[in-house]
């Protein structure tokens, strides 16, 4: 009895293992690591899931954040990511997901000011690297 166990813990955990890497669930995964780490503006770890050579992109943002977008964000509570679709283009290895982000910072660099989205629609390009797929921010 004890042999029929441990064999259906071995089939479960390859079950597991094998349905957790499907391309769907690491575009999944990729997409909302790297939303909760952007717009909690957590820059070094949200990089963590882009192509390289995004360092203009975050340049930019950091540079129209003030003490007063940061304290409002704090005050919003955590940032929170769902993914509405996810389109996987096999061909390309690439992926177009569009999620929806709660409690995001908006940012206008014209007037200077920026405001706290309850809710916002976000639309993300990724590409598959290696065996990772990451944002693409060009």
């Amino acid at each position: 009895m004890m042999a029929y166990k441990f064999v259906f813990l071995q089939i479960t955990l390859i079950i597991c293992i094998s349905c957790g890497r499907s391309p769907e669930n690491e575009v999944k995964s990729s997409t909302i690591n790297f939303a909760r780490a952007f717009y909690s503006l957590n820059f070094q770890e949200a990089k963590k899931y882009c192509i390289s050579g995004t360092s203009p992109e975050f340049d930019y943002y950091v540079s129209n954040i003030t003490q007063e977008s940061i304290d409002a964000l704090k005050k919003a509570g955590e940032v929170q990511v769902e993914i509405l679709d996810i389109n996987i283009n096999n061909e390309s290895l690439s992926a177009r997901v569009k999620c929806r982000v709660t409690n995001c910072l908006k940012i206008n660099p014209i007037e200077g000011a920026s405001i706290v989205e309850k809710q916002s629609e976000k639309i993300y390009n990724l590409k598959k690297s290696g065996k990772d797929w990451l944002i693409d921010l060009h």
